[in-house]
């Protein structure tokens, strides 16, 4: 790899950045204020967020080729990893009759009460009249910068992505959306998805694998960086894992999980995968040409029944 300026001074800011972030987390994700819809400034527009929260739902319960949500999810439990900064998202499912919504994030990214007390009432107002007794039964309004959540219907819990803090087989779906490329350890993740779904529970994911703007020249040139010096940038951020289609697949599979459906959401384009080619031959010869052209991925997986 060539050294040019440009080059050294992605690795300085990045390192840097990974520094900041393991010495100053909390501060500095109340100041980027990171979203559940992945925009780099904080949503202003509560429609527009609830309209971004339905079309996450849909794609969920289309994944499951489920047409009709409430009876499917009538008395489950629901494990939402990476909710990002609202609880619209976790409304839904309890509007359609989840029993309980457990959201887990990395870092305390729901704070604003005024903004998902907003959400609810625009989530409520939308409902017929069945939902919304089965959301209120939740979640109550008080005024319009006000909210009460039932602290068992729904809970919000920081965590480090690898530790569930979750009994055993207490789990009939999980679902995420962007954010298991951010987990360091994925193969302990789904380690504890084991643990704590229960046997004949499903799970959503959707991936995005692309480079989140961590690149040097070419989108796919992030795949080029040894792993120590990867590391050494990213492993306080939730960067990439790099993690690519084949090796999730496995994952899934050795952890006593049975695949449903896989399907490609979003793939690199000719160039940026003959970019690559010309910078590292020898990694395109190791990486298979799904591998090498998958951006995204949506999949459900069943846990085996015993």
């Amino acid at each position: 790899m060539r050294f040019t300026k440009r080059i050294i001074s992605f690795y300085l800011v990045n390192f840097l950045k990974n520094m900041l972030m393991w010495l100053l987390s909390g501060p500095i994700v109340q100041l980027r204020k990171p979203t559940g819809s992945g925009k780099s400034a904080g949503d202003t527009d509560p429609d527009e967020t609830y309209t971004y929260a339905q079309s996450v739902f849909r794609k969920y319960m289309q994944q499951l080729e489920v047409t009709d949500p409430t009876p499917f999810l009538k008395g489950k439990a629901v494990l939402e990893i990476g909710p990002g900064d609202n609880l619209a998202v976790a409304f839904l499912f309890l509007a359609h009759g989840a029993r309980q919504v457990v959201c887990m994030d990395r870092f305390r990214l729901v704070q604003d009460r005024t903004k998902n007390a907003r959400l609810a009432r625009i989530v409520l107002n939308s409902l017929p009249e069945h939902n919304r007794e089965y959301l209120q039964q939740a979640v109550a309004c008080a005024g319009d910068k006000e909210i009460r959540l039932d602290s068992y219907r729904l809970q919000y819990l920081c965590s480090a992505l690898e530790t569930i803090p979750l009994p055993d087989a207490s789990v009939d779906l999980v679902v995420s959306n962007a954010v298991l490329e951010h987990v360091c350890n994925i193969d302990k993740l789904f380690q504890e998805l084991n643990r704590v779904m229960k046997p004949g529970s499903v799970m959503v994911h959707a991936l995005d694998l692309g480079p989140h703007q961590l690149y040097m020249e070419t989108p796919l040139d992030f795949l080029t960086i040894p792993e120590w010096c990867w590391k050494l940038m990213t492993s306080c951020r939730g960067a990439p894992n790099r993690a690519r289609k084949s090796q999730y697949e496995q994952m899934v599979v050795s952890n006593r999980f049975k695949i449903m459906t896989m399907q490609i959401t979003d793939s690199f384009s000719r160039r940026e995968i003959e970019g690559l080619r010309t910078r590292a031959p020898g990694l395109c010869r190791t990486l298979n040409p799904e591998d090498l052209s998958c951006r995204g991925i949506l999949f459900a997986a069943k846990k085996n029944d015993t």
